[in-house]
């Protein structure tokens, strides 16, 4: 297994640019492209709207998507060090997130996460829980504020209930051989 495409949710906050950041230095490490995914849902605000206004709303989100990409990249000089592309999605992020992995052909996904609390969704964040437990490939949670550095040790969590599917188990295979971990 290599790790070729690296998904990287983007919701245009510090912490999802926080893990854009991390993905870029892996991107780097193992000459992978990234997929910037941005996903958003039309909201109509109240019954009495109709429907009409909803493909003027998606524009509006289409629209102020594509101008925080611009904002992004500005931000974010790594970008300009690997290959990338930038897909905006009408989409729960959660559906949008496993629907991708498969249409852009992802070996790993990299998400920030600035969760707290007693319980497991509530520490790394509904979103990422859901990725969690619902993605087929491997997913790289990584904390807010967090940098990026070599790991000395790798720690691999799992419920056991899904053994046969051992692509995880590759992709520790592949971050331990590049980190000697």
């Amino acid at each position: 297994m290599k790790i070729e495409n690296i998904l990287v949710p983007v919701d245009f906050s510090d912490c999802s640019d926080n893990a854009l950041n991390y993905a870029i230095e892996l991107a780097v490490l193992y000459k992978a492209k990234l997929t910037l995914l941005h996903c958003y849902v039309v909201h109509i605000p109240a019954a009495e709207i109709t429907m009409d206004l909803q493909p003027q709303l998606a524009r509006e989100y289409q629209e102020n998507a594509e101008k925080n990409f611009t904002l992004l990249k500005e931000r974010t000089t790594g970008l300009g060090k690997v290959h990338h592309r930038v897909v905006i999605k009408t989409s729960f992020i959660n559906m949008g997130i496993i629907a991708a992995t498969e249409e852009f052909e992802a070996d790993l996904i990299v998400m920030g996460t600035k969760g707290a609390g007693n319980r497991i969704d509530a520490f790394f964040g509904s979103n990422t829980y859901h990725t969690i437990k619902k993605s087929v490939i491997p997913v790289l949670v990584i904390p807010e504020g967090a940098q990026f550095v070599t790991p000395g040790k790798i720690l691999f969590a799992a419920d056991f209930k899904h053994l046969g599917e051992v692509k995880s188990l590759d992709m520790i295979k592949v971050l331990s051989r590049q980190f000697n971990a």
